[in-house]
């Protein structure tokens, strides 16, 4: 359902509700699809008037009638008959001035229509003798229309004036327009290329910070590399010392091997320093011969350093047994171990009383 036919609807139920006949309904209804709004309806729909007068005051609506002319059209006191005919002469053009006069002489209607047939017919009758006056009034008229055409020439002049002022307006405009438009592009590519230096500063920025981040990097690379080289000396020498003291492990071995079967003072006087401290550990703590000799084979066959034996001595001077040395010997651990299993065995002996 379309709005217009809501807002009849709506105009059709509100006077519906007040009670108004079906006729008045049914001239509502027209008044409404014709276009009328509520309000205007409810000029005659909402007075106390009977049905022939509120088709007249419809009629004056329907005609878009000003105010003042429905006024005298309708005006308190007419009859009917009366108000129809002050329509009938306001159609015909008769000036509402004159509607008025007629309307308010007191005149039934017959006499109001004869009244203004007659002054047709009388105009008509006399129109030939009134020829000349009408002439003059032609005439004037014709003269007064040659001043409204010479003014509306020069109405016309001025309004070319004003026309040729706004197209040159309008030109101006147009210039201002281009001007305009020019600048905006030119805002738009400034913006582009501040754009770009923007970018560009940006680069450049990220460019130096990665510089700085690899030249970092780089000192500690090479902090890196002398860190490794001076690890590397030291090992390297590490390494020769270690193969300098197998060689003299090795010969030490040697020497041991071939004079295995002398007796001890042989021993004690042909061994290398380490072994010969050994031994002399061995012969002062009165270890017997042949568990000497054996205790000093188990020293050099187990390529003991300098640490382990400064162990292995401390071991014979906590007085551990020959079992539990020759354990710890052919235990091939480090010397920080055999300094702990040393102190467990030293307890344990010492319990064992």
């Amino acid at each position: 359902m379309g709005s217009d036919t809501r807002d009849k609807n709506m105009i059709i139920q509100g006077f519906r509700n007040r009670g108004v006949s079906k006729e008045v309904l049914e001239l509502i209804s027209d008044d409404a699809d014709y276009g009328l709004t509520r309000e205007q309806i409810a000029r005659y729909a909402d007075k106390n008037m009977d049905f022939a007068h509120m088709k007249i005051c419809s009629k004056c609506l329907r005609n878009n009638y000003d105010d003042e002319v429905i006024k005298v059209i309708v005006a308190d006191g007419l009859s009917i008959s009366q108000m129809e005919m002050a329509l009938e002469f306001y159609e015909k053009g008769v000036p509402i001035e004159a509607v008025k006069k007629i309307t308010q002489s007191g005149e039934k209607a017959v006499t109001m229509k004869k009244l203004y047939e007659d002054s047709l017919a009388e105009g008509n009758k006399f129109e030939h003798d009134r020829e000349p006056e009408y002439v003059t009034k032609i005439i004037k008229y014709l003269e007064q229309m040659n001043v409204n055409l010479s003014n509306a020439d020069k109405r016309f002049t001025e309004v070319e004036d004003v026309l040729r002022t706004l197209l040159d307006n309008n030109e101006g405009q147009q210039d201002f327009d281009r001007i305009l438009k020019e600048n905006q592009e030119k805002d738009v590519l400034l913006s582009e290329k501040q754009d770009e230096i923007n970018k560009a500063y940006s680069q450049a920025t990220e460019n130096s910070r990665e510089r700085e981040v690899l030249r970092k990097e780089n000192k500690k690379l090479r902090e890196k590399i002398s860190e490794l080289e001076e690890k590397y000396s030291k090992k390297k020498k590490s390494d020769t010392e270690v193969i300098e003291f197998s060689k003299k492990e090795s010969s030490e071995v040697d020497n041991l091997n071939r004079h295995i079967r002398i007796d001890s003072n042989s021993i004690e006087r042909k061994t290398p320093v380490n072994s010969r401290g050994a031994i002399s550990i061995f012969t002062k703590l009165a270890i017997k011969t042949k568990s000497r000799r054996n205790l000093v084979k188990l020293v050099i066959e187990g390529e003991l350093d300098k640490n382990q034996l400064i162990q292995i001595k401390s071991a014979i001077e906590k007085g551990l047994t020959e079992s539990q040395l020759e354990e710890i010997i052919n235990g091939r651990i480090s010397a920080e171990r055999m300094k702990e299993i040393i102190e467990i065995a030293e307890l344990e002996n010492s319990m064992n009383g």
